[in-house]
């Protein structure tokens, strides 16, 4: 960015608590170091309007700026080289369209700009700044990172693994299981890490789009035909549009999916709230998945055995078919010596009939088993 050729403006997004602001105050102490003029701002202390801004940059730099033109030319002034952060953008969405097209544009030219928000920007920036535009995207760590994390602030490496599996690398869950597991905030640090992530999705949502939301977390996709059997009384139109609109559901072409973090959070939630109501949610989903299946054209099985799978209560078949990042179990058809292992799982969850029928399929068909394995 302090290139005469880098970006004028630079934009982070991610999922609430993935590190946004923890990256830009990096950023910032990274730059002041070089000599740079940094002017950071919290758009969650700014009034969503232009004077509202105005007053921000007023109190930031010590003087009365009588307008927005004032306000771009004071911060021109603040130094030869100047990085302005805005963080906590999606509370200043009223403004976008001004920010973008009329204030921004009017900032010296040796001003770059940092925004980080829930979400991606508008399409209207990227015809507006063209190159002059960064997206940098931010996600949870990858699995290897998660464990790193929770090792240096003091987690074992086993307790770590077995932690993340369910924190799902997001990074301010890891930071708060790892606190209450060293420092007697609770005694079930993963649910605290939970409960802090649920809380973070489910934040200044109106109780329709809480009600969608907690419907949509607790299977793997959502289409129509499952919506009417999870949700007979809804509008699938309207609890679809409730759910486009938060930045962590968007549309595939297998249907609606709530990002897996936030997916894993809310669900968790509502089990531990309500979990009659969890319950009935699942079965009616389960139901209605294994009625598709059974009519399913051959094509669409994988599909549909996803769908069944993710439904298992399971964390080892959650974490091996459905994993955060990379893998941390091998999935594939199983191996010869296999029959021994696949037996004595059998055996820990399923009564005699069932044991010896696995063993039959076992015997007969051993290539139609797919199994998870660790090495």
């Amino acid at each position: 960015m302090l290139q005469p050729e880098g970006p004028s403006v630079s934009f982070i997004y991610g999922l609430a608590g993935v590190g946004k602001s923890a990256l830009l105050r990096a950023f910032a102490a990274e730059v002041a170091a070089r000599h740079v003029t940094v002017l950071e701002f919290d758009a969650t202390a700014i009034e969503p309007s232009e004077t509202g801004l105005v007053a921000a940059v007023s109190d930031a730099l010590g003087a009365h700026l009588a307008d927005p033109i004032a306000a771009a030319d004071a911060i021109g002034a603040a130094g030869e080289k100047v990085v302005l952060t805005l963080d906590a953008y999606e509370r200043l969405r009223p403004l976008d369209e001004w920010l973008r097209e009329c204030w921004l544009p009017a900032l010296p030219e040796h001003v770059r700009v940092v925004i980080a928000g829930r979400n991606a920007p508008a399409a209207a920036w990227s015809a507006r700044y063209g190159p002059l535009l960064a997206q940098i995207p931010i996600d949870s760590l990858s699995p290897s990172d998660a464990v790193d994390l929770l090792r240096r602030l003091g987690v074992p490496a086993q307790r770590a693994a077995d932690l993340n599996r369910v924190l799902r690398g997001h990074p301010r869950a890891l930071k708060l299981a790892a606190s209450a597991r060293f420092h007697g905030a609770t005694d079930n640090p993963v649910r605290y890490g939970l409960e802090e992530l649920a809380r973070l999705f489910l934040s200044g949502l109106d109780q329709p789009t809480r009600q969608a939301l907690d419907a949509a977390s607790v299977v793997r996709r959502v289409t129509v035909s499952l919506w009417a059997a999870m949700r007979p009384q809804s509008s699938p139109a309207e609890d679809f549009a409730r759910l486009r609109r938060l930045p962590y559901v968007w549309s595939g072409e297998e249907g609606l999916i709530v990002f897996h973090v936030a997916r894993s959070a809310i669900a968790a939630q509502l089990r531990s709230e309500d979990p009659s109501r969890y319950r009935r949610l699942r079965i009616a989903a389960w139901n209605q998945v294994r009625r598709e299946l059974l009519r399913a054209p051959r094509s669409e099985l994988g599909r549909y055995g996803a769908d069944l799978l993710y439904l298992s209560d399971d964390p080892h078949i959650r974490d091996a078919f459905f994993p955060n990042t990379a893998p941390f179990y091998a999935v594939g058809p199983a191996r010869a010596g296999d029959e021994v292992a696949i037996e004595k799982i059998s055996r820990r969850h399923e009564h005699a009939a069932a044991v010896a029928l696995v063993q039959a399929w076992s015997r007969a068909a051993p290539g139609a088993f797919v199994v998870a394995r660790t090495h």
